[in-house]
């Protein structure tokens, strides 16, 4: 052992390129954790920020962003199975945001109900934040994302959403997107700005709220089960 360690002292020149080497791939190893575990979270926003125990939505949805259109008439697979509450459809869909100042930016647009206590409405959202949002084409976005957006001049020309105006109505802080800013808005305006890329009868999400976190497991695995070729649903933990 002492002969070992003379050798390692002799030899410490030698050595410790290797030890640093190995110790700057463990830090790399760490950063690369850190930088994926940050983005589940982001891209997780929408659903650590309602009150959904349920998410329903197109079969194999990887992510809440790549969520495919599902038709209304899917609520009735849902309405009135014990333990779940009256589910509510939820609009999640990519748009283009045209800048007041000029330029164009991708935009995750997220319509839900704004009702009190609705399972889908932001819960950040004040209660006169979800009244201004009533208003058709008023929206609601990050604060981190306003300089982002061209939303410095509240007195400027107003921003369009796939071509058309809409209203700032406030902003909310801690959700700060990566690659597409997250704006929040009602069903109603969501379906507007949306257009013919969402048909009239046809949602991105159902969500529900359960009576427990475990009916909720129970809830979704059957409803995989059940209606494995054309939907597919999670918890909020799972998803």
């Amino acid at each position: 052992m002492r002969y070992a360690l003379q050798m390692l002292w002799h030899e410490r020149a030698r050595y410790t390129a290797g030890v640093l080497a190995v110790a700057f791939s463990a830090v790399l190893i760490a950063l690369q954790v850190g930088l994926l575990l940050g983005l589940f979270k982001i891209t997780s926003i929408p659903i650590d920020y309602t009150s959904a125990d349920l998410w329903i939505g197109s079969t194999a949805v990887p992510s809440v962003d790549l969520g495919k259109p599902i038709p209304k008439t899917f609520l009735s697979r849902v309405a009135g199975l014990p333990g779940v509450h009256m589910p509510e459809v939820y609009i999640a869909n990519f748009a283009n945001f045209t800048k007041p100042t000029g330029g164009t930016e991708l935009c995750f647009l997220l319509g839900s109900s704004l009702d009190d206590g609705a399972a889908g409405a932001l819960t950040l959202l004040t209660k006169e934040q979800r009244d201004a949002l009533t208003m058709p084409f008023a929206i609601i976005v990050d604060e981190s994302d306003v300089k982002r957006l061209g939303l410095g001049d509240p007195h400027g020309p107003k921003p369009k959403i796939n071509g058309k105006e809409v209203t700032v109505v406030g902003t909310v802080r801690g959700l700060k997107s990566l690659a597409a800013p997250w704006v929040f808005c009602s069903l109603y305006t969501a379906r507007q700005l949306l257009g013919p890329l969402l048909p009239a009868d046809h949602v991105t999400y159902l969500l529900a709220r359960c009576d427990s976190p475990q009916r909720a497991q129970e809830v979704a695995r059957y409803l995989r089960e059940r209606y494995a070729d054309d939907m597919t649903a999670y918890t909020a933990a799972e998803f």
